[in-house]
């Protein structure tokens, strides 16, 4: 963590002369944004494990208007001037009655030993609208040292209050870039999609420590998430403006290969229709979008919740006999269950499970001891007494394809979320079975679970019904205890006498 020696206010560490910087012979005007168009790069704070955040921040910046819904309404000048900020961050969390949690602060700002900003900071001295977001959201996190540990979905989601998306494009390569050929390609349309709907959009080469010299060879960095600000086909190039967060001395490496900024590629049409510039140094550069493709493995996305959500949401919790576990266990039946009924085929979906954040418990974001998940289950047949409206107590192993019960899982995954999305090819009467877990039995905590699918219609009717199962009124429910006795005879039947008639009844054995 820096070391904090003082805090200041932006006009008074503005006018103090940096290490080496002769005197200042004219007064510093700080101000919150540099450009009224373009938001520049960010710089993080050194020895702060918050990469996760300002890798996040750096994708939202990339949308001017996202990044000033940031804010609580319009920025006032009157508030500014008095040093006064009030911010939002949405908080998907069991323990908050409130999605979004509202932060006022001031703008004294930590400060080192040399009066720069101890965190992070814009690359203009004057500049300090990051400053004032990450001290905002230090606040909501309980402090800078909570921020450290975190995932950039998570952060694209507190930032704005969507849905945060993370594509592995290594594992669904074949879905997402098809051989030569193919065009136009799956993720080009979905990019350009999210760029028309207002989406934030970055990439990562995230390498698990394995080295990467074909990638850093051409100027980028490993395991760092890059802004996608911009991209389109100019002149039959498909081209994407990238953007990085800076290094602590305010430059950044950057891309070297085709479109890069000193590339033979660029003629004076395209460098008047796409405002090109060639700083070198400022962590902005176009490329190829093959390129993209090629050294990232990574893209995250995050949709704005707009008026075609239908969006339900369900606040419970584990505990007792409805800590049930994953069905790797017989007491799974326990769990809580809902029942999604599905009016329209084509249905898709996102379902979200999140559990309490850990930084109010462990105090990191990387630290969950429970590893959740969810079943989507294939209902009970209908009958004379309405089974499909009742608790699932009998599994078939395999999917739903080949005979069984098992229609998609999620996790489980030892994380703050999980989150999927899952297209419904065909409308049923019969309800599915959504069953949120944790993977151990009698591991107790708070949970929400969301589900939100497109209004199609647009006509304020949901295209699905979410309920809970019906009450187990008139059920028997018998348990017999008994044993097998050391020294028996093979073969030998032991005959109960139960009081069921008519319908079927599910029985284990433990």
């Amino acid at each position: 963590m820096p070391v904090v020696t003082q805090w200041l206010r932006p006009e008074e560490f503005c006018n103090i002369p940096r290490p080496g910087e002769a005197p200042l012979t004219a007064y510093r005007q700080p101000t919150f944004y540099k450009s009224m168009w373009e938001i520049e790069g960010i710089i993080q704070g050194a020895g702060m494990d918050n990469r996760w955040f300002i890798s996040a921040l750096n994708i939202v910046a990339s949308n001017r208007g996202q990044l000033d819904r940031v804010f609580f309404g319009e920025l006032d000048p009157t508030w500014v001037a008095y040093g006064f900020f009030v911010c939002k961050f949405y908080q998907d969390d069991p323990l908050s009655d409130d999605d979004w949690q509202v932060v006022l602060i001031d703008d004294r700002i930590p400060v080192g030993s040399d009066a720069r900003p101890a965190f992070c900071r814009n690359p203009d001295p004057n500049i300090y609208w990051a400053i004032i977001i990450e001290k905002a959201y230090a606040k909501f996190a309980g402090s800078y040292e909570a921020m450290q540990g975190g995932t950039v979905v998570q952060g694209l989601e507190d930032l704005t209050g969507g849905i945060g998306y993370k594509f592995d494009l290594e594992k669904r390569e074949k879905e997402w870039i098809p051989p030569k050929g193919s065009d136009p390609d799956r993720l080009w349309s979905e990019i350009m999609e999210k760029f028309a709907t207002e989406h934030v959009i970055g990439c990562a080469n995230n390498t698990k420590g394995q080295e990467r010299p074909q990638t850093t060879k051409m100027g980028l960095l490993l395991n760092r998430a890059y802004a996608i600000v911009t991209g389109g086909e100019f002149e039959d190039n498909r081209l994407m403006r990238l953007r990085v967060p800076l290094n602590e001395d305010g430059t950044a490496l950057e891309w070297n290969g085709k479109w890069s900024d000193d590339s033979k590629q660029w003629n004076n049409r395209l460098r008047q229709m796409l405002a090109y510039g060639s700083d070198s140094e400022d962590g902005c550069f176009w490329m190829a979008y093959k390129d993209l493709c090629r050294h990232f493995n990574k893209v995250y996305m995050c949709r704005m919740l707009d008026d075609l959500w239908t969006r339900v949401a369900v606040r419970s919790r584990w505990m007792d006999e409805t800590a049930g576990g994953c069905t790797n266990f017989i007491s799974w039946r326990n769990n809580n269950q809902w029942l999604l009924t599905i009016t329209r085929p084509n249905t898709k979906m996102v379902i979200k499970l999140s559990q309490p954040d850990a930084r109010k418990s462990a105090g990191n974001g990387r630290h969950y001891s429970n590893a959740i998940g969810f079943y989507i289950l294939k209902g009970n047949a209908p009958n004379a007494s309405r089974d499909e409206k009742r608790r699932k107590l009998i599994c078939i192993d395999g999917d739903e394809e080949d005979g069984g019960d098992f229609v998609f899982c999620k996790g489980p995954r030892f994380s703050k979320q999980v989150l999927a999305e899952y297209t419904f090819e065909k409308a049923s009467t019969t309800p599915y079975i959504l069953m949120p877990f944790i993977f151990e039995p009698g591991r107790e905590s708070l949970f929400k679970f969301t589900l939100l699918s497109d209004d199609r219609d647009d006509d304020g009717e949901p295209d699905f019904y979410f309920q809970n199962v019906k009450p187990e009124e008139d059920w028997i429910r018998l348990t017999i205890k008994d044993a097998w006795h050391k020294g028996g005879k093979g073969n030998q039947f032991v005959k109960y006498n139960l009081p069921f008639q008519g319908d079927k009844a599910h029985a284990s054995i433990d």
